[in-house]
């Protein structure tokens, strides 16, 4: 129950560019990956992190697999940094052509060069556009560092768009607040 979907491989790509893996290889050990799973597991999704939307649509996509949509990912995802295509995450979920649910399994948390977008906005334009969801990457770098105020913020964004109320209880070590379908508990140390 606590596991969402099962990522076979990140950035399959690099095994085609850094280790001369051909990409009809790579796409059979990624339907076979997703059968080994699906028959094990058929009640979880699975995904792959592809390195950008380009790779995503041109490899691991159902039509670029050659299979229907039971037997292909189930969640599509892709990276993207502020460094990569420019149409980045303002491109509708609509126009990418996308038949699933598509995250970006990582995003850069910094300001972009461009369009200088902080985090909100980059969450902001993301859900607006119609994508599943976005996972930033943090690392100890400054590059990829969250702040705390723009932590808080996501936190509340995410509450906001799920339906969670600000109203807290305290009870001990536990905290409840108060969700549009029912109560859910956080436990803090």
């Amino acid at each position: 129950d606590s596991i969402h979907a099962w990522e076979l491989i990140n950035e399959p790509e690099e095994c085609n560019t850094k280790g001369g893996i051909s990409y009809a290889n790579l796409q059979d050990f990624v339907k076979d990956f997703i059968t080994t799973v699906h028959t094990a597991d058929n009640n979880t999704d699975v995904t792959l992190g592809s390195q950008d939307r380009n790779f995503l649509n041109t490899y691991w996509t159902d039509t670029a697999l050659g299979v229907s949509a039971v037997n292909g990912l189930d969640i599509y995802q892709y990276h993207y940094y502020n460094r990569m295509e420019n149409e980045g995450k303002g491109k509708a979920y609509a126009a990418s052509n996308f038949d699933k649910p598509t995250i970006m399994g990582e995003i850069d948390p910094t300001q972009d060069v461009d369009n200088n977008m902080t985090v909100m906005q980059k969450l902001d334009s993301i859900y607006g556009n119609g994508y599943a969801g976005a996972f930033f990457w943090e690392d100890e770098s400054a590059l990829y560092t969250i702040s705390d105020p723009d932590y808080d913020d996501m936190k509340a964004w995410v509450y906001t768009i799920a339906g969670v109320n600000d109203e807290l209880y305290n009870d001990g070590l536990v905290k409840r607040r108060k969700w549009k379908d029912g109560d859910i508990y956080e436990y803090e140390p």
